[in-house]
């Protein structure tokens, strides 16, 4: 049947969210239940029942997940979902997962591991914090001396004096 040219009614469907929180990975589930299991007087609702393939799973680069669906419904009728969210800021989002079963999209958003010190990462901390604190101990150590011989140096912690 060619669809072109015809204009298509769409019915907004406000799909249930649902989401878990743990350790390793947050989770968001939307219930897309079917024909059979909503209880509803409205005929376009009854005949939801979206398909894997209706339903689509979107990520940018700016952190946001989009989900959204479309089915026919009758005719030119059409149902359709569309749900927005802010990804978590320690999301992997090259481990995104999304899973279609039992009338529930989940979409799994695992946690970013902070990655270990390598051992030279390591001593490159290590030798950046001695000379910070060589630094300020020289510092420290100058201004006292300065202080205790009346602040008379040439500005270069140094000192002379034509004392003897």
């Amino acid at each position: 049947m060619d669809t072109r040219g015809v204009i298509r009614t769409f019915e907004e469907y406000d799909a249930a969210v649902e989401w878990s929180r743990s350790a390793e990975a947050d989770a968001v589930k939307i219930s897309l239940p079917g024909k059979n299991t909503i209880n509803s007087i409205h005929l376009s609702l009854d005949q939801l029942g979206f398909k894997r393939e209706e339903i689509r799973v979107l990520v940018d680069n700016h952190g946001h997940l989009r989900t959204r669906g479309e089915r026919p419904v009758a005719g030119n009728r059409w149902s359709r979902f569309q749900k927005d969210f802010q990804l978590p800021a320690d999301c992997n989002v090259d481990g995104i997962r999304a899973k279609f079963e039992n009338e529930a999209l989940t979409i799994t958003l695992p946690k970013k591991t902070p990655s270990p010190l390598t051992p030279r990462r390591q001593l490159v901390n290590v030798a950046v914090a001695a000379v910070v604190l060589l630094g300020i101990t020289l510092y420290v150590w100058n201004t006292l001396r300065n202080a205790a011989t009346g602040g008379g140096g040439n500005g270069h912690g140094a000192s002379y004096s034509d004392e003897m």
